[in-house]
């Protein structure tokens, strides 16, 4: 697989195994952020894997992602990810469920990991904890120092992304 646009650039390599199993791995590039928001910058690599064992079995999915010079526009976020966010995380669907092993995305001034659940008609139950270095904004208050906690993201993804874009 090899995919070229302005700023994109995806390549990814397949094959089956000697008992069935099949696998996939490859990498991509994104460095037209602009597209995507105005005000984003910076260029975005990731690398990932993809597998299946024999039968009916799940598939398992890696992912490994950084970027550099990164910005979204959006200056809490810009904030707490930094000009260098990492992001890693472990999967598996198993035709209607996305099981979350673990995902961490780590920030220039906060990281928070993930694990659970998310359904294929977008239902969340995801556990979650964080930790993050002020100066940032929570609603109407302001935290100078350092602050952590822990929680579940549950709904739908249709929620959560109409909450975030009417938060922009």
């Amino acid at each position: 697989l090899a995919v070229e646009g302005p700023g994109l650039k995806i390549t990814g390599a397949g094959q089956n195994g000697l008992f069935g199993g099949l696998s996939f791995k490859g990498d991509a590039s994104f460095s037209n952020l602009t597209a995507a928001r105005a005000g984003a910058k910076g260029l975005i690599t990731a690398s990932w894997t993809a597998a299946q064992d024999k039968g009916d079995k799940p598939w398992v999915f890696s992912l490994d992602a950084g970027a550099t010079g990164f910005a979204t526009g959006m200056e809490e976020v810009d904030h707490l990810v930094g000009a260098t966010p990492h992001l890693k995380g472990e999967a598996a669907w198993d035709g209607h469920v996305w099981q979350v092993t673990h995902a961490n995305l780590l920030g220039g001034a906060g990281d928070v990991n993930a694990a659970g659940q998310i359904g294929g008609d977008g239902a969340l139950g995801l556990k979650l904890d964080w930790r993050a270095n002020g100066p940032f904004e929570v609603g109407p208050l302001e935290i100078a120092g350092e602050g952590s906690g822990s929680g579940d993201v549950a709904g739908t993804l249709a929620n959560l992304m109409s909450a975030a874009i009417v938060s922009m």
